[in-house]
């Protein structure tokens, strides 16, 4: 049932679908730290441990983070406290958001899509999104852009966005239909 009330979203939201997106980015010069010890890095589907696995990518063939991964389009980044996931977040190719977000001018710039993110409800508040933005910053490179967005009335999710020191570049409602065709309009 479960797969199929999944099947049913995915099949509706390919048809029509409108969001609500603060979009922030972030443009380092110069990158002065290296990769926190603490934070695995995942550049290949087959070096994740099952049970990470299983719980960042329930199942495989609905979860188009899986396809990205495989095909070398996105890195994930983990946090484990013992051996369990507490937090993780990817960083994605720009490619797969150039439609969906072509109202950002990239042109000067490698761009990266950083997101989306997820820290375990028992570990919020403690700075764990934080150090893995500011991680994800540094897998990117120098000069390279990193955009992220949130929803509107996530305030914690804005407030770490911009404590690593994210610019908004603004508000914005999207609709999709079929999943090609889109408009945008700024709400700010």
């Amino acid at each position: 049932m479960k797969l199929l009330n999944n099947l049913f979203f995915s099949i509706k939201k390919y048809f029509f679908h409108t969001a609500e997106y603060v979009i922030y980015e972030f443009i380092p010069e110069k990158i002065v730290s290296e990769i926190d010890n603490e934070i695995r890095v995942y550049t290949n589907i087959t070096n994740i441990p099952s049970k990470i696995f299983k719980k960042i990518i329930p199942n495989k063939y609905l979860n188009i983070m899986f396809y990205r991964l495989s095909f070398g389009q996105a890195v994930l980044l983990c946090l484990l406290y013992n051996t369990n996931l507490i937090a993780y977040g990817w960083i994605q190719s720009w490619k797969s958001f150039k439609k969906k977000f072509r109202m950002i001018d990239t042109v000067k710039y490698e761009t990266y899509m950083l997101g989306p993110f997820w820290t375990d409800s028992n570990f919020r508040g403690k700075g764990y999104y934080g150090r893995l933005i500011e991680n994800a910053i540094i897998f990117s490179g120098e000069n390279k852009r990193s955009i992220i967005y949130t929803s509107p009335h996530n305030t914690s999710s804005k407030r770490g966005i911009e404590k690593a020191g994210f610019s908004k570049i603004g508000s914005f409602r999207i609709t999709f239909i079929f999943r090609f065709i889109s408009f945008y309009s700024k709400l700010d």
